[in-house]
Formats: structure tokens, C-alpha cells, sequence
């Protein structure tokens, strides 16, 4: 199994002994994470993700008044019940009911119980019932969708007026002011037209935002599996000249060699560092000279099998700006 991450060793360590290879010993656990978290290398190379700004947006339908739309529903067919205290609501439309809490105490307190949301299908049920089929009713919502992203757009187009409905408690004001009357249906087709076109703006956004947050993000992946692969080839490299003097040279040296697993081991690492030779920065020279001065000879002997270097290769990172 394959680790990614800076606690990679740590985990690493704990499956050996879960597996029974070595003995269990928590401490020495805690110890290897406290030197990864230490470390600065690994920082770099695995650095956490700057946290994405989220607006606050005020939800259009608070549970509040989802309560308060349901005290006053009264539409043949529909049936509401609420508990004593007004936490637990049973409704039944068209033979099918769900029961809902408002509530944790009550959700913990009943399992059979559903919180209550205005997704749930029953609502969705609930609404299709009141439509009938030729009404133009003053509030027009239009939809769109496309793959995982929904969008809706409501308007209201009742009393000569057209305006966009964003909170419940717009859509109560509007409905407060109505005089009954139908709007015209040019009117009703044109704001349909305009909500449905809003609701398609909305989706084409949220698509395009998603796709450059994917974008940063897998390139920012790619840009770590580069890093892990510099340091295990520098660490590689000073395994077979016991220096970080001039890297690169070392590099080219060992690709010319007519040992045929390492020359094709380090070509695999040129190619994947796009056919050129990179640029040590100071903090991989740093943890390549730290590793130098603290591994042992039979560590370094290791380091030459390539075994670290192969799976610094095969890191599914690479892969992550085409996943």
C-alpha cells in the first residue's frame, strides 16, 4: 500500500506493526511524526492547502419558516400534523407522509425520525400537487442543469411589476400585496424566458469556478510528486558521490553508465522532469545534505537498490492534471 503525505512514513510504520512485521510501539510512532511535522523539507514538499474563501449567503428558507408555511397549509389532499411541542411534523400528500424533526433532541431521540428539509422528495411531491395544468401564477421560477451543477431562478411578476424573489420572506411580501390576478402570458413567457436564462448564467459560473479550483488544485499535486522525485534523486545521487556539489553533473554521469537499471531509472527522472535538469533550490539541498550527513553506509546502500526512487516515480500525483 502506498502512502501520500507528509505522515506517509508514520503510516508506513503503523501498518508495519498492525501486520505483526514489527512490535507494537506508540511511542516511536509519535516520535517519527514529530520529526516529519519538524522537518522543513517535508513541509515544502507537502504543504497544506490554503483554505478556500466561502461567502456568507443567507439561506432563501430558514427552518423557521418552513415551520410557519406548513402551520398554514390547508390544501385538500394534504394532511399536517405537528407534535405538542411543535418539534415533530407528520405530512401526507397523496397517501405518501414522512415525519420530520425540527430538532437534534428529537432526531437523537427517535431514529424513525427525517430532518426537516425542503429537499426531501415528499416536498418536492408536495409542490407538484398544488400545480394544475394552465395556471400563470405570479411566481415563475426557471431551472437549469448540467452535470453536478443546479441552479434555479425565481421572479415575481404579479401587480405589473417583475422582480427577483432571493428570500422567502421577499416572496411573502409579494404575496401579501397581490390582488389575485394572473399576469399576461407574454409577460409570464418573457420572465420565464429571463429566469430560465439566469438560472443557465448561474450554472456556466459555478462550472467555470469549479473547473480553475480543480485546475490549482491538481497542478499544485503535480508541482509536490516533482518535489518528492528532486529529493529522492538528490538523495540517490549523493549515495553515489558523497556530495552535493554539482548535482547535475552526477546526474548526467550515472545516465551514461552501463549499469541498464540505473541509466533507465535516472532517464525515467529527466523525462519526467521534462527532459531538462533542475534547479536545486536551497531547501532541497538543505534536506539532501541532511539525509547525507545522518544515513549510514548501509542506508545509503539501500538508497542505490532505487527503490524509493521508483515509487517517487510511479507517485499517482504525477498523473493528477489528467485524472
Amino acid at each position: 500500500m502506498n502512502f501520500v503525505g507528509s505522515m506517509q512514513p508514520v503510516l508506513a510504520a503503523a501498518q508495519t506493526m498492525l501486520l505483526g512485521k514489527k512490535p507494537e510501539d506508540t511511542e516511536a510512532l509519535r516520535r517519527l511524526a514529530s520529526d516529519q511535522l519538524a522537518n522543513p523539507v517535508v513541509s515544502q514538499m507537502f504543504p497544506d492547502s490554503d483554505p478556500e474563501p466561502v461567502a456568507a449567503a443567507v439561506p432563501p428558507l430558514s427552518r423557521e419558516e418552513m415551520i410557519e408555511e406548513l402551520s398554514d397549509l390547508c390544501v385538500e389532499g394534504i394532511k399536517v400534523e405537528s407534535s405538542h411541542n411543535g418539534k415533530v411534523w407528520k405530512v401526507t400528500v397523496e397517501g405518501a407522509n414522512a415525519t420530520f424533526a425540527t430538532d437534534m433532541t428529537s432526531l437523537e431521540a427517535d431514529a424513525s425520525l427525517t430532518p426537516l428539509s425542503p429537499f426531501h422528495p415528499l416536498f418536492r411531491r408536495l409542490g407538484e400537487s398544488l400545480e394544475h395544468a394552465g395556471e400563470r401564477m405570479p411566481l415563475i421560477i426557471g431551472t437549469a442543469a448540467r452535470d453536478a451543477f443546479r441552479a434555479a431562478s425565481a421572479w415575481w411578476a404579479g401587480g405589473g411589476e417583475a422582480r427577483r424573489i432571493e428570500l422567502m420572506s421577499e416572496l411573502r411580501a409579494c404575496l401579501e400585496t397581490w390582488d389575485g390576478a394572473a399576469p399576461s402570458s407574454e409577460t409570464w413567457m418573457a420572465m420565464l424566458r429571463e429566469a430560465s436564462d439566469e438560472a443557465r448564467r448561474r450554472v456556466e459560473q459555478a462550472e467555470h469556478v469549479a473547473a480553475a479550483l480543480r485546475k490549482g488544485r491538481l497542478e499544485s499535486q503535480r508541482e509536490a510528486a516533482r518535489r518528492r522525485l528532486l529529493l529522492e534523486l538528490g538523495r540517490f545521487l549523493v549515495c553515489v558521490v558523497d556530495s552535493v556539489g554539482n548535482l547535475n553533473e552526477i546526474f548526467f554521469q550515472q545516465m551514461s553508465r552501463r549499469d541498464l537499471a540505473t541509466s533507465l531509472r535516472l532517464e525515467r527522472c529527466f523525462a519526467k522532469l521534462g527532459h531538462n535538469y533542475p534547479e536545486w533550490t536551497t531547501d532541497l539541498i538543505f534536506g539532501i545534505e541532511r539525509f547525507r550527513v545522518e544515513a549510514n553506509q548501509n542506508e545509503k546502500l539501500a538508497r542505490l537498490i532505487g527503490s524509493e526512487l521508483d515509487a517517487a516515480l510511479d507517485d499517482p500525483r504525477w498523473n493528477s492534471v489528467s485524472a
